[in-house]
C-alpha cells in the first residue's frame, strides 16, 4: 500500500461522517489543536449557488490566517508551491473521488484505474507531509451506511470512496466517525481491509 503510516513526529487523522454531520467543523477544530499553522486544501468546485453557499459557510468558519489551496486533483503538486505548515487539512476525499471520476455524462476511468490513481495521489500527499513533518487530517464522507445506489455512477462513487476510506483508515493514527455532531473514536483493531 502506498499510503504509509505517519511516523513518530506527525499524525494522520481521518474524520468520517455523513452529509451535514459536523465532520468538517470537527476536523477544523482538531487541526487547530494539532498546530499553530494549518493549510486548508479544498477539493470541491463551487459550480452552483448551493455549493457556493456551502463553500462560503466553511470559509467563514475558518481562521483567516489559514492559507487555502483550492485543488481538485494533484494535491501534493499544488501543495509543494506553498510554505510548510504544521497541519494539512484535506476536505474532502469524496470530492476528490468525484473530480477523478469526471463528468457523469462521460464514461470515466474504471474502478481499478480510480483505485490506483487515488491511492497514488494520497501516497504522494502523505510522503510530502512526512517530508515536511506536517500532520495530515482528512475529511471524508462515510458511504457504507446506506443502500446500494440504483444508478451506476453512484455505485462507482460508493465503491471507490469506500475503498479510499479503508486505505486511509488502515494507516491512520486516529479515525473518528461524526454522527449528528457527536464524535465517535473508532478503535484501532486489525483492519478487515483487503485490496480488491
Amino acid at each position: 500500500m502506498s499510503i504509509e503510516p505517519a511516523g513518530p513526529d506527525r499524525q494522520t487523522i481521518l474524520v468520517l461522517g455523513g452529509t451535514a454531520s459536523g465532520k468538517s467543523a470537527f476536523a477544523e477544530a482538531r487541526a487547530a489543536a494539532l498546530g499553530r499553522s494549518v493549510t486548508y486544501v479544498a477539493t470541491a468546485e463551487a459550480r452552483d449557488d448551493e455549493m457556493r453557499g456551502r463553500v462560503a459557510r466553511h470559509r467563514s468558519r475558518r481562521p483567516g490566517t489559514w492559507p487555502t489551496l483550492e485543488a481538485t486533483r494533484d494535491l501534493a503538486k499544488w501543495l509543494q508551491g506553498l510554505p510548510r505548515t504544521d497541519v494539512v487539512l484535506v476536505d474532502s476525499l469524496g470530492m476528490l473521488v468525484t473530480n477523478h471520476m469526471g463528468p457523469a455524462h462521460r464514461r470515466g476511468p474504471s474502478i481499478p484505474q480510480l483505485h490506483t490513481a487515488l491511492e497514488r495521489e494520497l501516497g504522494e500527499l502523505a510522503a510530502l507531509c512526512r517530508e515536511r513533518e506536517s500532520h495530515l487530517v482528512f475529511v471524508s464522507e462515510e458511504v457504507g451506511l446506506s443502500l446500494v445506489p440504483m444508478v451506476a455512477q453512484a455505485r462507482r462513487f460508493t465503491e471507490v470512496l469506500g475503498f479510499l476510506n479503508q486505505c486511509v483508515a488502515a494507516t491512520a493514527d486516529e479515525v473518528i466517525l461524526i454522527v449528528a455532531g457527536r464524535a465517535i473514536p473508532l478503535p484501532s483493531v486489525p483492519s478487515a481491509f483487503a485490496k480488491p
